[in-house]
């Protein structure tokens, strides 16, 4: 079965957390126009943790949403 465009957008947006994943992630900003994007991290052990980064600074910090 093919997977729908959400689906393969969101898969990568996904990070595992740990303090290596998250400092080697960078997102490509070149398919997306858009100031930031919310990135699902896996295994935090809290509901609704997301990271978010900044396509010009390129900063990321966590959100808690809920």
């Amino acid at each position: 079965m093919s997977k729908s465009k959400q689906e393969d957008r969101q898969e990568d947006r996904t990070v595992k957390f740990t303090d290596y994943a998250i400092d080697k992630y960078q997102y490509n900003f070149d398919t997306i126009n858009t100031k930031s994007v919310g990135i699902k991290l896996e295994n935090s052990g809290l509901k609704g943790l997301k990271l978010t980064q900044y396509k010009t600074s390129k900063k990321k910090i966590f959100n808690i949403t809920g």
